[in-house]
């Protein structure tokens, strides 16, 4: 993420209701949500600076199903 972003990860489900979501303490931390997702299906992640900035910075994220 790039160094000035504090990021949160945001996930929905297949109507895009909000199930839950993990924020950084603090600008360029990196950000791990983890959950236990009990039925099959569709869900969303969403990834956003909670101060509201754009930055045109590349950056991955890594989704690991286990």
């Amino acid at each position: 993420m790039p160094s000035d972003m504090r990021t949160r990860i945001d996930l929905y489900g297949k109507s895009f209701n909000w199930i839950t979501r993990k924020d950084a303490t603090n600008a360029g931390d990196t950000v791990t949500l983890e959950i236990d997702i009990d039925q099959p299906g569709w869900y969303y992640i969403g990834i956003s600076d909670i101060e509201g900035q754009a930055h045109n910075v590349e950056y991955a994220f890594k989704v690991l199903l286990v």
